[in-house]
């Protein structure tokens, strides 16, 4: 399900990222979510959440990618950057600490720039887990 007619589902974080992101506290309201119902993964729409009662609490927010790197950057202080190898045509991350400048590379390689983004917010997210300045 894509609220904007203009995203599509890739335009959207992981259910992995997303859980990431639950994690490290994300609570940026979000026009979707994903919703885990009887071991399924449901996508639906994030309007009226509070009449959700207690399914509410199997709801997590599912920001569209960019969102997502904007609230790392912009509230947790971590900035992702994604670029493109000219050797291979494959995308990676690397991401930078803005609390005390260290840069952090990624070994990993990604076919898809969505899918780079991605495991890039999933590493941020347990980096930030693990240090408590962030």
């Amino acid at each position: 399900m894509v609220a904007n007619k203009e995203l599509s589902d890739k335009d959207y974080v992981s259910l992995e990222a997303a859980k990431a992101l639950k994690g490290i506290g994300y609570n940026v309201p979000t026009h979707t979510h994903y919703h885990i119902r009887d071991d399924k993964v449901y996508v639906g729409l994030s309007s009226n959440p509070e009449h959700w009662g207690s399914e509410y609490e199997n709801m997590i927010d599912r920001p569209i990618l960019q969102k997502a790197k904007e609230y790392l950057r912009d509230v947790r202080c971590v900035s992702l950057r994604i670029s493109k190898s000219l050797l291979t045509g494959q995308w990676f991350y690397d991401y930078l600490d803005l609390v005390d400048g260290s840069y952090l590379d990624s070994d990993d390689y990604y076919d898809d720039y969505n899918d780079a983004v991605n495991a890039g917010i999933c590493e941020i997210c347990n980096y930030i887990k693990m240090d408590s300045r962030h």
